[in-house]
């Protein structure tokens, strides 16, 4: 939890720093260009990229293992988001982005090998980082090519449930990892308040752990998952409000997570394989600075 903390400070200081440079009155744009008004598409692109927002957010997911097990439903939560473009000593067009969700609701388990009918009362916690380079092909386009990191935690907490009319005894799992990927960002105004955003990203995970609790019969354990992509494919929309500096933020984002299979331990107990679909949408309002 330290090493994440440290993290969000460091990305923060990122953000922070080309905004403070631009409020500082240095050149935005690091003289590869002439400074554009508020109006002109260009601005209304970077003003797209120095913005504070908060979006209510649904996600739908399915779960399936290897084995038969899967859930399905949909949760919904809050999303915070910090983003800056600017001058990062003498290179321009330096993009951050860091953003935080949590999002809780119940999905549907279903035991493939014993029948079990259950619900899941689950809470998705994640945090995100990019850091990358925007380059102008013309007044209206930007692409941002841009490393990443993730963080997802996913608190599973499987409840009693039925199988043939025999009570079946609710668990917990937490799923948790770490990811570095890159990614590609690409952003057309389609006039000076209006900017459609798409994003690509290939990230693979470092760190891949499950931590199983209340197991009818056996301790607490952790099982090491083997480490496998995750990838994301996203839309998003970004809209001036009559000019000013509140923005409507709109978008999709599709998500597919593998999880490898672990090592059976001591008590011959392992975790499948598995995989995971999910598509999030959010809505929601920022402040561009």
């Amino acid at each position: 939890m330290k090493k994440k903390l440290l993290l969000f400070v460091l990305a923060l200081a990122l953000i922070l720093s080309p905004a403070l440079s631009y409020a500082g009155g240095n050149n935005l744009f690091g003289g590869l260009i002439k400074p554009h008004k508020r109006n002109d598409t260009v601005r209304t692109l970077i003003n797209a990229n120095n913005e504070v927002g908060v979006s209510y957010d649904y996600l739908s997911r399915y779960y399936a293992e290897r084995i038969g097990d899967n859930e399905s439903g949909g949760i919904s939560g809050i999303g915070l988001s910090l983003s800056g473009m600017g001058n990062f000593f003498s290179v321009p067009f330096v993009y951050e982005h860091i953003a935080y969700t949590n999002q809780s609701g119940s999905f549907n388990y279903t035991d493939g090998a014993d029948g079990v009918n259950a619900t899941d009362d689950s809470n998705i916690l994640g945090v995100s980082s990019r850091v990358g380079k925007g380059f102008i092909l013309n007044s209206k386009t930007m692409l941002i090519p841009y490393l990443a990191y993730n963080y997802e935690k996913w608190d599973r907490n499987i409840g009693n449930g039925y199988a043939g009319g025999v009570k079946y005894l609710g668990y917990q799992e937490i799923y948790s990892y770490d990811a570095l990927g890159l990614g590609l960002i690409g952003e057309y105004a389609v006039n000076n308040a209006l900017v459609i955003k798409g994003r690509v990203q290939y990230s693979r995970m470092l760190g891949n752990t499950l931590n199983a609790y209340n197991v009818s019969g056996y301790p607490a354990m952790t099982f090491n998952l083997g480490n496998r992509p995750v990838y994301t494919v996203g839309l998003g929309l970004d809209y001036d409000i009559a000019g000013s500096p509140f923005h409507i933020t709109a978008g999709v984002k599709y998500l597919k997570t593998y999880f490898g299979k672990s090592e059976a331990n001591e008590a011959g107990l392992y975790e499948p394989a598995s995989m995971t679909n999910g598509l999030n949408y959010s809505l929601g309002l920022a402040y561009s600075f």
